[in-house]
């Protein structure tokens, strides 16, 4: 497992969460929180994605775990980094890369913020789905968002601005993503968001 990343979660992230901050403009954050860590899991496999945010999720890192099936073996199979408003997408394997700059801004989103904040709300309503509720996950309060597709009616329990649960329902199977362990306003240390050594772009 790579480790030059910082992707190395029980050493680097803080367990007891500090005290709540406040947004002055809090439509401006992508999330509602000003930093954080969700570590996601799906289904009944090993697989997994961590997502540690700072700044309000203007500045983010998403490292993607892939499980192989023959050997059991968890390893990292992507990286995804935004801050400065850039994107990089990164395969940590073949050491490549792709870029793509942000034409709304760097950390402050200003006037962009009907566009990026809360993203994740905003595209499941684009895509149809609807507000049905709201429903405590991991001790958080989630408003869970439903559409009526008949092949692949979808679920989705998002947290100020976090998808903590997904639920496909394809032909009557269930594919289940999940959030199990999520810290807020806690310190992430900045090699979280830094490029790793040798990728190509």
């Amino acid at each position: 497992m790579t480790t030059s990343c910082g992707t190395d979660k029980p050493e680097t992230v803080q367990k007891k969460e500090e005290k709540p901050i406040q947004n002055k403009d809090k439509d401006a954050g992508i999330y509602g929180y000003e930093s954080g860590m969700v570590e996601t899991h799906f289904g009944d496999t090993k697989n997994k994605e961590i997502l540690y945010f700072d700044k309000w999720g203007t500045l983010s890192a998403k490292y993607t775990y892939t499980e192989n099936r023959n050997t059991g073996e968890v390893n990292l199979s992507s990286i995804e980094i935004i801050k400065n408003a850039t994107t990089y997408m990164i395969d940590p394997v073949a050491k490549t890369g792709l870029k793509m700059e942000n034409p709304f801004g760097q950390n402050d989103i200003g006037d962009a913020k009907e566009v990026l904040g809360f993203q994740e709300e905003r595209k499941v309503k684009m895509l149809g789905s609807q507000l049905s509720g709201t429903e405590i996950l991991i001790g958080k309060k989630c408003d869970v968002y439903k559409d009526n597709a008949e092949e692949m009616a979808q679920t989705t329990y998002i947290h100020k601005g976090l998808i903590l649960k997904t639920i496909i329902n394809m032909d009557g199977d269930e594919i289940i993503s999940e959030a199990t362990d999520i810290q807020f306003n806690i310190k992430i240390p900045a090699d979280k968001f830094e490029i790793p050594k040798g990728i190509i772009f």
